[in-house]
């Protein structure tokens, strides 16, 4: 997480911020309040958003297709390897198996490998990165 608990006013005794809250805090945590704000920028957390929600927008749209299909599928081998190697294979076990983000990691790379396709704004542009 971006925030430790104690840094931000957000947080009550080590509590967690809620998922829509995460979706929110990507990359930035406002600081405690009544006090003066600040902000925390955490690299990690950044460059989750940009490849992750600013990714997601330019491959639906077809633009550097190849640049962030990859920074996703290199985020998806960590997650598998970081977060689920150890429940597993299955991905029903308890925590999820490391065999369901392998996948999405493997799909995201062949993506970036392929490109755009015929109608995608990077063929518009004459150039695929």
């Amino acid at each position: 997480m971006a925030c430790h608990p104690g840094d931000c006013g957000r947080h009550a005794a080590g509590a967690r911020h809620h998922q829509a809250d995460d979706k929110l805090d990507r990359g930035v945590c406002f600081g405690q309040p009544g006090a003066a704000r600040h902000r925390v920028v955490d690299p990690a957390r950044l460059c989750g958003f940009l490849s992750g929600d600013v990714g997601a927008v330019c491959i639906i749209l077809g633009l550097f297709t190849r640049a962030f299909a990859l920074a996703i599928g290199i985020q998806f081998l960590i997650i598998t390897f970081h977060a689920h190697w150890a429940q597993g294979f299955a991905w029903n076990r308890p925590g999820g198996g490391w065999e369901y983000p392998l996948f999405w990691g493997m799909s995201w790379v062949a993506i970036g490998l392929r490109g755009g396709g015929p109608y995608s704004l990077d063929r518009l542009l004459g150039r695929e990165l």
